[in-house]
């Protein structure tokens, strides 16, 4: 016996039923034509959950006698069961309660990322008619719209902002930074460098009764933001795709997760190709030399006031630092005179990880080890340009990549450029030191 092919009720009642009664009539030759069909296909509701068929004709009259309205409401009412069906297997399997607040126009009928990732599953399989809800907003590809065999099916957009709130929440440095959305692949942003005590820009003079005033204009540079290509490619196999539940949690975490972490990399050691310029490698990073006598691989007290005293002050109140937990073991006995240096976290306003000197500490696993630049850091990430692509992350799935491994894709790709928009430190009018909202502690080694 060969193996039954599926179908959703949405696809049967648009593709097969209204053939049937062009063929059979509405009487009892239509519906010895739909038992007959049910037998060698299986109907899934919109859940992809088999249905009972029980079809309801109206009457032996021929389809040749009806208008388009009137064939309408025969399909209409033939498939009444169908729907009384479909409510009886959600209230068994207890589909109208938590899956009933995710269905909107958004995810187009899907009650989870899981239940779509299935239907996308189910929907390759030979024989095999496309979920109706794929069909809706497929993506335009070497073949033509509306064929799912011919492309992949576009993730739902509810879920596409879900991971894009998991990337900028508050444990990511993207989020701290200032970004710019755009629909381009590239900005150019106007930047002033400068400074009321320099001999740039839009300047003052003292004059005196009856002096010519002397003139000055605003000086601008302007930084080129180019958005680069972040991808994750997820491979899920057959077995997996069953699990609904597990599929959820593992393709927008984990493509989430991962993501993020290469985002907040390359905004602190990014090399600027074909990635964001990182604030370690750019010019207007200070980095501030160790103490004369300073043992390898240590950290001081001094290093932490000349790393505060060389952030802007402007800046002060957005600081934070950044460090690596492989500081903290030092920084947690370290003292200023007599007090500690260090205030681990006093309540909700110092969680999670307390306060250097007033300011937030983060630890940050792209921070360097200990005695290495870059392992704790000073910085204003409000001073950091972010440029990213208008929508956020784009979803897309394929059952074609590795179609000879029962394996089906899911790429995620965001596109994000970024770079400190100064491009070198401060000079103070009254100090040789100077200033930046990036500010790190050179190598002790």
């Amino acid at each position: 016996m060969s193996e039954q092919t599926t179908l959703s009720v949405d696809t049967f009642k648009q593709q097969i039923l209204p053939s049937m009664i062009e063929k059979h009539g509405c009487g009892s030759g239509l519906q010895k034509a739909i038992e007959s069909f049910t037998q060698k296909h299986t109907l899934l509701d919109h859940d992809n959950h088999p249905v009972g068929v029980d079809a309801m004709v109206v009457s032996d009259a021929g389809v040749s006698s009806l208008d388009e309205d009137q064939v309408a409401r025969i399909v209409e009412k033939t498939v009444t069961q169908l729907g009384r069906d479909q409510q009886e297997n959600k209230a068994r399997i207890g589909g109208s309660s938590q899956k009933g607040n995710f269905r909107g126009r958004g995810n187009r009928g899907f009650g989870s990322f899981g239940e779509f990732a299935l239907a996308v599953q189910k929907s390759s399989a030979p024989g095999c008619a496309p979920d109706s809800r794929l069909l809706t907003k497929t993506p335009t590809t070497f073949a033509h719209e509306g064929v799912g065999e011919a492309g992949g099916f576009l993730v739902p957009q509810d879920w596409a902002d879900q991971i894009w709130s998991v990337v900028t929440g508050d444990e990511s440095l993207l989020g701290r930074t200032n970004q710019i959305p755009t629909s381009r692949n590239s900005l150019s942003v106007p930047v002033s460098q400068s400074t009321a005590w320099g001999n740039t820009g839009v300047q003052a003079y003292w004059a005196g009764q009856g002096d010519q005033l002397t003139q000055s204009k605003p000086q601008f540079e302007y930084r080129n933001l180019r958005l680069h290509k972040l991808t994750s490619l997820v491979p899920a196999s057959d077995e997996l795709l069953e699990d609904v539940t597990a599929l959820d949690a593992f393709i927008g975490a984990e493509a989430a997760r991962a993501l993020r972490y290469k985002v907040d990399d390359a905004i602190i050691n990014g090399d600027g190709v074909a990635k964001p310029l990182g604030l370690l490698n750019a010019g207007a990073a200070v980095t501030v030399a160790k103490e004369t006598s300073q043992v390898a691989g240590t950290l001081e007290a001094a290093n932490i006031a000349k790393l505060y005293a060389r952030m802007p002050a402007s800046s002060i109140n957005n600081a934070v630092w950044l460090m690596n937990q492989d500081v903290l073991p030092q920084l947690l006995t370290m003292t200023l005179g007599n007090q500690p240096i260090y205030l681990p976290p006093n309540g909700i306003g110092d969680s999670p990880f307390g306060t250097l000197l007033g300011r937030p500490v983060l630890l940050s696993q792209h921070a360097q080890t200990l005695g290495t630049r870059g392992d704790i850091m000073f910085v204003d990430l409000t001073q950091y340009l972010a440029l990213t692509k208008t929508g956020g992350i784009h979803a897309s799935s394929s059952m074609h990549l590795w179609f000879d491994y029962d394996v089906t894709a899911f790429r995620f790709t965001f596109r994000v450029g970024g770079q400190p928009w100064l491009s070198a430190p401060i000079t103070p009018d009254n100090s040789s030191d100077a200033l930046s909202p990036f500010v790190t502690l050179a190598d002790r080694a």
